[in-house]
């Protein structure tokens, strides 16, 4: 995660109060992206390695040119979650936890912190490799999570902020 604005941030992100301190106004780390498509870059590599070494051994061309293809399914995969990172922005303030995504529609989830009852950090392995975590953050009664951080990076030092801003603020 980037160093947080100072306290005395002037402008804050859009929706948020200006008498709100914010606290932490960032994104998913950039391996967001990485993380996000490694299944399409690890499949879409080995099945386009496969169809060109095919296509030169057997003569035929046209399993090299859907090789081809292929690969350019994985960069437009690459692509896509590259303009997903871009959108999302994940925002703390001493009173409210927002989180807003989409590329074709906005999101916004939007908890007061008073509200907070459960929090979750999850690290899958990939997520794990590179020191990152997503945070889940849900209030009572739900049954689910409302807010969701992805790709946090120091996610524990991050969920400690978090809870610092509950306390607080309940």
């Amino acid at each position: 995660m980037s160093a947080s604005p100072s306290p005395s941030q002037t402008n804050p992100p859009a929706g948020v109060p200006r008498c709100e301190r914010v606290v932490v106004h960032d994104r998913p780390h950039v391996l967001f992206v990485l993380t996000g498509a490694y299944k399409w870059i690890l499949f879409g590599g080995a099945l386009w390695i496969l169809l060109l070494l095919a296509g030169g051994r057997t003569g035929y061309p046209v399993l090299a040119s859907i090789g081809w293809g292929v690969m350019w399914v994985v960069v437009a995969r690459i692509v896509v979650g590259m303009i997903d990172w871009v959108v999302r922005i994940h925002v703390l303030t001493d009173a409210r936890i927002v989180a807003q995504f989409g590329i074709l529609r906005t999101i916004k989830t939007d908890l007061p912190l008073r509200r907070v009852q459960h929090l979750v950090l999850v690290r899958p392995l990939i997520e794990r490799i590179f020191g990152l975590g997503s945070i889940g953050v849900a209030s009572a009664g739900t049954g689910s999570i409302e807010v969701v951080w992805r790709a946090v990076d120091r996610p524990q030092e991050v969920l400690a902020q978090i809870r610092e801003q509950i306390t607080r603020a309940v």
